[in-house]
C-alpha cells in the first residue's frame, strides 16, 4: 500500500512544480510586456515634447511671444496710469473735505472766543466796581492778571480763525455764494451797534456784515484789555460809558454769537452737501477702474 501511494504524491509534486515554471513564465512574459510599454510612452513622450520644444522655438512662437510681452506691458502701464490718475483724483477731494472741515472747526472755535470775550469784559468792569463775590473771584492783582491772559487768548484765537474761516487757513479763497455764506460774510444784512461817545452819549445803527464786525469786535477787546485802567480812570469805573467797551457788550452776545451760529450752520450745510457728491465721485471712480480693467482684460 505504501508503494501504491508514493507514485500518486510524486505525480502532485510535479504538477505542482509544472504549475509554478508556468505562471513564472507568465509573470515573466508580463514584465517583459510593460516595459516594452514603458519604452514606448517615454519614446511617444520625447516625441510630443520635441515637437512643442520646435512649436516654442519657432519663428512665428517667438514673434507671438514678443507680440503677448509687449501687450501685456502696454496693459500694465495703462492700469498704472488709470489707477494713479484715478487715486489723484479721490485724495484732492479728500484734502478738500479736510480744509472744509477744518473752517467748520474754526467756526466754533470763534463762537467759544466770542463769549470768553464777552465773560472776562464783564468780569472786568464788575472787578472794578466792586461786585465780585467772595467764593467766585475777587479784586486782586494775580485775578486781574488770570483775566488778562484768558482775555488775550481769545482775543487771538478770535482773530486767527475769522480770518481763517473768511479767507481760508493754508491759502487765500474765497467764500463761495451757497448757504447765505457770502451775503453774511460780505453783504450788509447785519445791524451793528456804534456807541457815540459825545456830550450826550447814544447809540447808532449801521448795515455792516460779519467780517467788519469781527474784526471791530476783536479791535474793540483788544483796547479794553490793554486799556481798562485808563477806562476805569476816565469813567469813573463805568465801562458802560467807554465805547470799546460797548461794542463789545451790545454786538456780542445779540448779533455776532447768533450770526457766527447761522455761518457754523451753513458751513455743515455746505460740507454734508460736498460729502455726498465725494460719494458719488467715488462710486464713479469705482465703475471707470472696472470697465478699464475688464477692457484692458
Amino acid at each position: 500500500d505504501e508503494e501504491d501511494e508514493n507514485p500518486d504524491n510524486e505525480e502532485e509534486m510535479m504538477d505542482q512544480a509544472l504549475e509554478e515554471e508556468a505562471s513564472e513564465d507568465s509573470d515573466s512574459q508580463e514584465h517583459a510586456v510593460e516595459e516594452e510599454g514603458i519604452v514606448d510612452s517615454d519614446w511617444q513622450r520625447g516625441r510630443r515634447l520635441k515637437k512643442l520644444h520646435q512649436l516654442l522655438t519657432s519663428k512665428q512662437a517667438t514673434v507671438d511671444q514678443t507680440r503677448y510681452v509687449h501687450h501685456t506691458y502696454a496693459i500694465l502701464a495703462l492700469l498704472l496710469v488709470v489707477h494713479t490718475v484715478l487715486f489723484g483724483v479721490w485724495v484732492s477731494r479728500i484734502l478738500q473735505l479736510n480744509d472744509t472741515a477744518r473752517e467748520i472747526d474754526g467756526n466754533g472755535k470763534i463762537l467759544y472766543a466770542v463769549e470768553t470775550i464777552l465773560i472776562n469784559c464783564q468780569k472786568i468792569m464788575n472787578m472794578y466796581q466792586g461786585m465780585a463775590h467772595q467764593y467766585i473771584y475777587a479784586m486782586s492783582e494775580s485775578e486781574m492778571k488770570l483775566t488778562e491772559e484768558r482775555l488775550y487768548q481769545a482775543i487771538t484765537d478770535l482773530e486767527e480763525h475769522h480770518q481763517g474761516v473768511y479767507l481760508g487757513f493754508d491759502k487765500l479763497r474765497h467764500l463761495r455764494d451757497e448757504y447765505q455764506l457770502r451775503d453774511l460774510w460780505e453783504g450788509s444784512s447785519l445791524q451793528e451797534e456804534l456807541f457815540i461817545d459825545v456830550r450826550v452819549p447814544k447809540l447808532e445803527e449801521e448795515q455792516s456784515n460779519l467780517w467788519l464786525m469781527g474784526n471791530q469786535f476783536a479791535a474793540s477787546a483788544r483796547e479794553v484789555l490793554h486799556n481798562h485802567e485808563y477806562i476805569a480812570k476816565t469813567t469813573n469805573n463805568s465801562f458802560d460809558q467807554d465805547r470799546n467797551w460797548q461794542y463789545v457788550m451790545q454786538n456780542g452776545p445779540e448779533v455776532l454769537a447768533s450770526k457766527y451760529l447761522q455761518s457754523l450752520s451753513g458751513l455743515l450745510q455746505r460740507d454734508l452737501a460736498a460729502l455726498e457728491v465725494t460719494t458719488s465721485l467715488g462710486w464713479g471712480l469705482m465703475v471707470v477702474d472696472l470697465v478699464v480693467t475688464s477692457s484692458a482684460a
